[in-house]
């Protein structure tokens, strides 16, 4: 899917290109001594004629022509690619529309907002929010043992480049030596300083993880446990 998406959004590029490449040949054309001073022979390329204003017979091969013609049945297989091409995003659009609404008539699933304990919201998520400044001024350094695992997640990746979910990455102090990390943290004043620092980060609950499974590298849910009040959660 991502594919084809990618493909589509090139089409009108390569018809833009094949189009000026077609103006290049028409003006090359004109220049040819052969057109130039002597016009062009009976019977060769109508569209080239029309292109250039000379009258003539339609159906012979010039060589010009010829190419014009090449180019404009390329132009017409990249259109008819794009119309097959939007048909199946359309169709495949409405298949997940109907999926979603099948799936959310199903069960209605509760947002962690609403299954948050009164305990965590007052004393780690309203804190976290306040003193989120001065929490980032004294956290800067990592913990050694971690840095250590991160080392050896780009030892052990192709490239040396790991893709890491850092799950409470608080103000990102250990996304910036861990390859490529996206983060998340309840806190929306952490996050916010993690953005000025250019991470990759979004406002989530670390009980409802907002990535995919088996995705990623190697994951971090650093000094966040215990702040969950009680021992289900």
């Amino acid at each position: 899917a991502k594919h084809t998406l990618e493909c589509h959004g090139r089409i009108p590029g390569i018809k833009t290109c094949i189009h000026g490449i077609k103006a290049k040949l028409l003006s090359l054309a004109l220049k040819d001594e052969r057109i130039r001073n002597r016009g062009l022979r009976p019977g060769c390329n109508t569209e080239l004629q029309k292109s250039l204003g000379i009258p003539g017979n339609p159906g012979m091969s010039d060589p010009w022509g010829r190419c014009i013609r090449q180019l404009t049945g390329i132009v017409q297989k990249v259109e008819t690619h794009a119309r097959k091409v939007t048909h199946a995003i359309e169709t495949s659009s409405a298949k997940r529309q109907k999926t979603s609404k099948k799936k959310s008539s199903k069960a209605t699933p509760i947002a962690p907002e609403d299954v948050r304990p009164e305990l965590e919201k007052q004393h780690v998520h309203h804190l976290y929010d306040a003193i989120a400044p001065q929490w980032d001024r004294t956290r800067y350094k990592g913990w050694p043992r971690v840095d250590a695992f991160l080392n050896s997640l780009k030892k052990d990746t192709p490239g040396g480049t790991p893709l890491v979910a850092d799950l409470g990455c608080g103000n990102g102090k250990y996304m910036k030596n861990a390859g490529f990390a996206v983060g998340m943290d309840i806190s929306s004043q952490l996050i916010g300083i993690c953005r000025e620092k250019g991470f990759e980060v979004q406002v989530a609950d670390a009980l409802a993880v907002p990535y995919r499974g088996g995705l990623f590298d190697g994951a971090l849910s650093i000094a966040v446990l215990h702040h969950l009040s009680t021992k289900e959660r």
